[in-house]
């Protein structure tokens, strides 16, 4: 068996956020409030040209509290996608980003408590396509 290893090479680059809501927010509030700066976020023009992918990952409250555990406290999580760590770190420093984004943020976003960090992904399974270490890669 091959050991796993990072990737070489260009690829793209992920940014993920564990989103903590605000202090006070249902987690309905925090929903609908979060699904609307996605839309604003999407519909920014600096997005549009850099970011090659942006998904919101939110808590499924049907599943039952004991195998919804977490290691940690968050809200939500988001991933955004792109050719390059600049191009995603530019959406911060974005005009329309500083007008529009940061106001939104205030809303529902616990910046205190979020965090951010750069990642890349090793896909270990996936049964429909050939992964690192497999036998499938190799051929």
């Amino acid at each position: 068996m091959e050991t796993l290893t990072t990737p070489t090479g260009r690829g793209t680059v992920r940014m993920i956020g564990l989103i903590v809501a605000k202090d006070g927010m249902t987690h309905e509030e925090f929903t609908e409030r979060w699904l609307r700066h996605g839309e604003l976020i999407r519909s920014m023009d600096y997005v549009q040209k850099n970011i090659l992918k942006y998904e919101q990952y939110h808590l499924d409250t049907s599943i039952p509290a004991e195998h919804r555990a977490s290691l940690v406290e968050c809200s939500g999580m988001a991933i955004m996608e792109a050719d390059s760590l600049d191009k995603i770190l530019g959406i911060f420093t974005s005009k329309e980003f500083l007008a529009k984004g940061v106001v939104d943020e205030e809303t529902f976003l616990n910046r205190e408590k979020s965090r951010m960090y750069p990642a890349f992904t090793l896909t270990v399974l996936d049964n429909d396509r050939p992964t690192v270490g497999s036998e499938k890669a190799s051929h």
